[in-house]
This record gives C-alpha cells, structure tokens and sequence, in this order.
C-alpha cells in the first residue's frame, strides 16, 4: 500500500460506518507538538489553515481525532520553509467525510 500525493483536489474518504459532522479535531498522540485549526480564507474559498505538527527533518507530521471538510471549504496545510513532506493520519473512530478541497500553502507533499 502506498501514499497518495494529494493537492487541491476534491475527494470523499470513507474510513468507518459512523457518520461524522464537518470538522477538524487535533488529536493529543504529538504531546506538545499538537497541529492547530485556524479559520482563514484562501481566495473566495473558507478555509481551515492547519499549523504546528511534529516536526522531524524535512517531514512535518499531523494527527487527528476527526477531519472532515464540507463542500465548498477546503483544509490547506501550511508548509514551514524546508518542509518537503506533510504526513497526516486520522486516529478516530468517527468516518471522514471530505467534500471540499485538501491543499497545501507553500510546496510540500501532501500525505494524507
């Protein structure tokens, strides 16, 4: 099984059976070096700008609870200089449902 390079593209991610509200949740597994969901926008777009992570060489980590993104939002990773991949995980038991965007503010891969 491999990764998938995901930029500004729309796509519905069905993890689990139990159905999930429109939202992004940090878990707490990065200790101190939890990710943070700040409302922004990108164009006309609403969006959540995800930032922190676990920093380890030129891979930045993310962990989440829950994330889901309505249609007509999108969830954008802010990418720090030298970043080269953002690595994301959901750790929940709720089903991600993404119907909006997934992006990155800067040049990193996303991971997700």
């Amino acid at each position: 099984m491999g990764f998938f390079k995901i930029q500004q593209i729309s796509l519905m991610l069905w993890l689990l059976p139990i159905v999930a509200g429109a939202q992004i949740i940090p878990d707490r597994s990065l200790g101190n070096e939890t990710s943070r969901v700040l409302p922004d926008n990108f164009g006309n777009l609403p969006i959540d700008r995800i930032e922190g992570g676990a920093l380890r060489g030129q891979n930045l980590f993310h962990s989440f609870q829950e994330f889901s993104v309505n249609n007509n939002r999108g969830a954008y990773f802010s990418s720090p200089s030298g970043i080269q991949n953002i690595i994301t995980r959901i750790t929940g038991n709720n089903r991600s449902e993404i119907w909006g965007t997934l992006g990155v503010l800067g040049n990193s891969n996303l991971f997700f």
